[in-house]
């Protein structure tokens, strides 16, 4: 968010009472530094000290362990000259802040341009187009619409005392844009100008062109590239304020402001909000009231969506305090004093440089009157600790697989340094990167942010990493043969479960089964194909050759047993043993003694029977009824 000095000059001189700063330098020629201080006596002795409600510290969102000031001056690159009343808000556009001008003497006023970003500070002066004349207590913020920076007001050297020229800033370009705003606000010193981002414009209030003899009740926007007065219609019914100052108020939807009262209120300082076109004075709401200042510094922290006030001239009923080492905090519609909790603020405590870097978070302050009343180049940051992450885009890995690391910052101060430790002896120094880890186990991987003001914050996330996947496949039998069927086999290991298989049969089939059993109708060589992909997307695969033998041939006889082997072997040798067994009874038959011969058997034929054919007809017809002798027993 943007935040803009806006009120500031270089001394107070003593008058009714009021304690001045011993030794500061005088600027009678600036401003009527006796009126000043006669308006300042005139608000303190108009309080009633039973009415000043002093501010209590209580747990808000600057709590300890939050944010902390810091002198950066010896930790950043270069720097500005000492000075006090510079105009410094910082520029989305370009990512860095912007400072112009200011003064570091009474005779001298500055016309340079500089950049702070990522802590080093870069002197634009010779390479930026156009330069504004040298001022003092000109006013500085960003112009959403047209996304440029915008320098309006000061007093210069010479010349009119205060100028209301207007001045715009981009990419390192300075133009002149007096003669196309239109009709601008008169010029003017102490005026709030701040940038309004709830209504995407710039509001600027009040302030004085006379030497500080009165002040001004208007209010101004600058919105689509032209001033428009709109004091008539914000309803700035509260009179007259003493030296505002103001910062953006998103938390708000609008900005905050902060002013002295003249006499008679009964209140030190007023604390108002602009927003939705029109003022609210929310003074009378608050408790504990606003911090009796003058010529603090207000600034919106977006990471605790707070407006802190710090530094100041304290201005009570019964003491003037230079410089005020108090730091108050504005949310939830009141004020809580946070000193004790941020243990701060700087010394320089008047007439600083002011502007929050949104990309961190924090609140740099450069320059200003240092209590021995010299002009100070200090610069400090008001910073909190960094927040760091750390992921990975797998919390399980497979080992040879790159594992994505990325960190993240928000708050600290930049620029930081990185430091990751991966667990296995490997480091980095890049906010993020690439790792892959060479074996398997569970590992823890740390990454340590330090920023400019010296936090450092670690932060972990650990890592599983699994054996890499492998794959091995196989069958049974080994050779197949048509139309049986095939076991295949697949084993794995290492890798993260759950698994997916997928088998290219070689024969145009598939299969997403981890083993299972095929057929093959031809014989041939099939080239078979087995994949898995684990739960990581990690992938392994295995190829072999099956070769499938075709069916044998069989005999055309459907009886034809094999002789040499099985059931025909053991007939064969069967039919053997039964020769054997039938050549010895044979044998044994041969070898018997044959018995007497009994009379031949005479052949009796029937009746009319003619006699047989080739019978000798010598024998006598009573023979042939003889029967054959029995064989021998």
């Amino acid at each position: 968010m943007l935040v803009l000095l806006a009120g500031s000059g270089l001394s107070v001189a003593a008058a009714g009472g009021l304690a001045r700063p011993a030794q500061t330098p005088s600027h009678a020629s600036l401003v009527d530094s006796a009126q000043v201080a006669a308006l300042l006596a005139e608000a303190r002795h108009s309080l009633d000290p039973s009415t000043i409600a002093q501010s209590a510290p209580h747990a808000v969102g600057l709590s300890p362990g939050g944010y902390l000031w810091t002198n950066v001056t010896t930790a950043v690159s270069g720097g500005p000259s000492a000075r006090a009343g510079a105009a410094m808000a910082y520029d989305p556009s370009d990512g860095y802040v912007l400072l112009f001008g200011g003064t570091n003497s009474i005779s001298v006023l500055l016309g340079d341009t500089w950049s702070f970003q990522n802590g080093t500070w870069t002197n634009l002066t010779s390479t930026v187009n156009g330069t504004p004349p040298a001022r003092l207590l000109g006013v500085l913020a960003y112009d959403p619409a047209s996304r440029g920076m915008i320098l309006f007001g000061g007093h210069l050297n010479g010349g009119t005392l205060y100028t209301s020229a207007t001045w715009g800033y981009h990419h390192g370009v300075w133009t002149n844009l007096t003669s196309t705003v239109g009709t601008p606000p008169s010029g003017r010193i102490y005026s709030v100008m701040v940038t309004d981002s709830t209504d995407s414009q710039i509001l600027l209030y009040g302030g004085t062109n006379n030497g500080g003899s009165s002040f001004l009740t208007d209010t101004w926007l600058f919105k689509g590239g032209g001033w428009i007065n709109v004091t008539s219609l914000a309803g700035s019914s509260f009179g007259r304020l003493l030296y505002p100052v103001g910062s953006d108020d998103p938390a708000d939807h609008g900005v905050l402001v902060m002013a002295l009262y003249p006499s008679g209120t009964g209140a030190p300082c007023a604390t108002l909000i602009y927003s939705g076109g029109s003022w609210r004075n929310i003074t009378s709401t608050l408790s504990p009231l606003a911090p009796d200042l003058v010529y603090e510094q207000l600034a919106y922290l977006p990471s605790i969506a707070s407006v802190v006030a710090t530094g100041g001239y304290l201005v009570n009923s019964t003491a003037s305090v230079w410089p005020y080492t108090t730091i108050s905090e504005f949310a939830s519609g009141g004020w809580s004093n946070v000193t004790a909790e941020v243990a701060g603020p700087p010394l320089e405590g008047i007439y600083s440089g002011i502007a929050v870097n949104p990309t961190d978070g924090s609140l740099l302050l450069f320059g200003g009157i240092a209590p021995s009343s010299t002009v100070s180049s200090a610069a400090w940051l008001f910073s909190a600790p960094p927040k760091v992450t750390a992921t990975a885009n797998r919390a399980v890995v497979d080992q040879g697989t790159s594992v994505s690391f990325t960190g993240g910052v928000t708050l600290g101060a930049a620029p930081y340094a990185f430091h990751w430790n991966f667990g296995d002896g490997s480091t980095a120094t890049t906010l993020s990167g690439v790792h892959g880890y060479p074996r398997p186990g569970t590992f823890t991987a740390n990454l340590t942010v330090t920023d400019l003001v010296g936090h450092s914050v670690t932060t972990s996330v650990s890592i599983v990493v699994n054996a890499p996947l492998s794959l091995s496949a196989s069958a049974t039998p080994s050779i197949g043969t048509a139309n049986s069927t095939v076991a295949l086999t697949s084993a794995l290991s290492g890798g993260t479960a759950p698994y997916a298989y997928h088998w290219s049969l070689g024969d145009g089939s598939t299969a997403t089964a981890s083993s299972l059993g095929h057929v093959y109708s031809k014989a041939g060589n099939y080239s078979v194909t087995a994949n898995v992909t684990d739960a990581l997307g990690d992938s392994a695969s295995t190829t072999f050759t099956l070769q499938v033998n075709a069916v044998p041939h069989t005999s055309s006889s459907a009886g034809s047993v094999s002789l040499t082997s099985g059931t025909g072997l053991y007939l064969l040798l069967g039919i053997v043993l039964l020769a054997i067994v039938v050549v010895a009874l044979a044998v044994m038959l041969g070898r018997r003694p044959k018995g007497p011969q009994g009379p031949p058997t005479q052949y009796h034929p029937g009746p009319g029977a003619p006699p047989p054919t080739g019978v000798p007809t010598s024998v006598p017809p009573a023979a042939w009824s003889e029967a054959p002798p029995p064989p021998p027993r």
